[in-house]
């Protein structure tokens, strides 16, 4: 579009499975833009619009509207810190799971030597749910919930096999929500291959 700037416009088709099955597939449209400001500054935007459908329960059927700004700051040549901050709605035809999520994403990456590159990130997460959600909260309250994700990860950008590199991810995540049952806390693993271009 310009010196310093790069816009996509992509259509986008997501399948989700749990437990080996299909549970719902989602078709739409990805917005994306960039803009470098200088050598050490850049910020993007990107927007999404899906309509998400389930296989078993169509009263979660309905479209999902997402929208991030984030910006990259390089500290020096081997530190890049960067922040983003988000909104999503949710609007299924029920309407006890219509929702509304703010975030906000803080992450730091370092090239260390021999090749090896860490990245670690907080995010926090507040979900608004429309209804009322008795006997899982108290009388006539809605359910809001608010979530912690802490990821780190590590790869080697000097090994690679046909062109990817494996990187190990480790995350962290609690969630306190006023609906009973709705609580967790978890620890993942996970094990990536990230194209080198």
């Amino acid at each position: 579009m310009g010196r310093g700037t790069e816009t996509s416009l992509l259509a986008s088709a997501r399948r989700r499975w749990t437990a080996g099955k299909p549970e719902s597939h989602s078709l739409g449209a990805r917005f994306e833009s960039e803009h470098r400001f200088s050598r050490r500054l850049t910020a993007s935007l990107r927007a999404a619009w899906h309509q998400r459908g389930y296989r078993q329960d169509e009263s979660l059927d309905g479209p999902q509207v997402t929208l991030a700004l984030s910006a990259a700051w390089l500290l020096t040549s081997t530190v890049r810190t960067d922040l983003t901050i988000g909104h999503g709605r949710e609007r299924p035809e029920s309407v006890l799971w219509r929702n509304a999520t703010r975030w906000a994403r803080m992450g730091l990456s370092v090239a260390l030597p021999l090749g090896f590159a860490l990245h670690g990130s907080t995010e926090l997460h507040r979900t608004d749910f429309k209804g009322d959600w008795f006997p899982f909260t108290s009388a006539g309250a809605s359910r809001a919930d608010r979530t912690r994700i802490l990821r780190v990860s590590i790869f080697n950008r000097a090994f690679t096999l046909r062109g990817f590199s494996p990187q190990l991810v480790l995350v962290n995540e609690a969630r306190e929500s006023n609906a009973q049952l709705r609580d967790y806390r978890r620890n993942r693993a996970e094990l990536r291959f990230v194209r080198q271009f």
